[in-house]
């Protein structure tokens, strides 16, 4: 009878916690403005990236900004625009006349990456700023 109610006990605290579990709840919410100033050659970009951490910090080593390409869902895999603070804004450089963009607001450590909503814009000709 002692050794069950021995065995009963071991049990109880052995399958009392996952010690491998991540106690982690993280939400993020991100959001892209529509560019504005949008010239031959250059954009600015704004949003909003509001981190909501529970039970646990920010990692260290994220980073945050804007995310944009000529292609859809850019990811920080293209361009990179790093701007720090939960009301972000950014100038986005050297962009070619005449061509489509995309752009979405980030969130991003070495492992996981977040994205806000997405926006376009097109670059008017050169000369028509």
């Amino acid at each position: 009878m002692k050794k069950r109610f021995m065995i009963l006990i071991l049990l109880g605290f052995s399958c009392s916690i996952d010690q491998g579990a991540d106690p982690c709840n993280s939400q993020h919410s991100l959001a892209t403005n529509e560019a504005t100033n949008i010239n031959a050659d250059s954009a600015r970009f704004s949003g909003n990236i509001t981190i909501i951490s529970l039970d646990c910090p920010i990692p260290e080593g994220a980073q945050q900004g804007f995310v944009f390409d000529i292609n859809n869902f850019p990811t920080i895999n293209d361009s990179v625009i790093l701007a720090n603070g939960t009301m972000i804004s950014a100038t986005a450089n050297n962009l070619s006349p005449e061509t489509s963009y995309y752009v979405r607001t980030f969130i991003a450590n070495s492992a996981r990456a977040f994205y806000g909503n997405e926006i376009s814009f097109t670059t008017p000709a050169a000369g028509s700023n």
